[in-house]
């Protein structure tokens, strides 16, 4: 299987977020493997900050209906208070449900999550955990960076989110823009983002 790499980097404040993500554990069929939705936020990102440069590694085991059951720190980032905000965080990160038949006789299904910061304040897509590459974009071997603009209203208006740069990929670029209108919907997210002030942030897609 491809190894799925997405690097966030922001443009107007912080730069230098990788996220990589893959399956553990059992061999899983492709349409079975975990799939990471949207909106799955992790620790404060002033925790995270006051830390950097991070690196970290987990191990989710998930139930059928997708609630993470079990969540083991493989790689510590040196500092307890953020593994455990980590830990905290991917608890209540939820997957795509898998039928009950392929985990019979006490089988789980296990899913590894890296996060590796450099620096700055994580804002916009960086607060989130990202969910998997676009299956279509999988299948087409696409790559490419999606530059997303998006502004949080100091109102009661939805976020807006758009695309600035196409990565030259549709499948891409929707999923650009789901990452971070999920991310947004997240009040600690928008909390740390100036109200009426647009963010320019980009997605960069690699199949390793």
């Amino acid at each position: 299987m491809n190894r799925i790499v997405l690097v966030a980097v922001q443009l107007l404040l912080f730069a230098g977020a990788v996220f990589a993500a893959e399956p553990e554990g059992l061999p899983v069929p492709a349409v079975l493997r975990p799939t990471l939705l949207p909106g799955c936020a992790l620790p404060s990102p002033k925790l995270i900050a006051a830390a950097a440069p991070v690196n970290v590694a987990l191990l989710l085991a998930t139930d059928p209906s997708g609630s993470v059951i079990g969540v083991e720190t493989r790689r510590s980032s040196g500092n307890a208070e953020l593994d455990a905000a980590f830990v905290d965080a991917a608890r209540a990160c939820r997957f795509a449900p898998v039928p009950h038949a392929w985990l019979a006789g006490g089988r789980k299904l296990e899913y590894k999550l890296d996060y590796r910061y450099a620096g700055g304040l994580p804002t916009g897509v960086h607060a989130c955990f990202s969910p998997d590459y676009p299956p279509v974009a999988l299948r087409r071997e696409e790559e490419g960076t999606t530059t997303v603009g998006f502004l949080v209203s100091a109102g009661d208006a939805a976020p807006q989110v758009k695309v600035l740069v196409s990565s030259g990929s549709r499948s891409l670029d929707a999923e650009a823009l789901l990452m971070a209108g999920s991310c947004l919907a997240n009040p600690s997210v928008r909390a740390d983002l100036a109200p009426d002030r647009w963010y320019r942030q980009s997605v960069m897609w690699v199949l390793q």
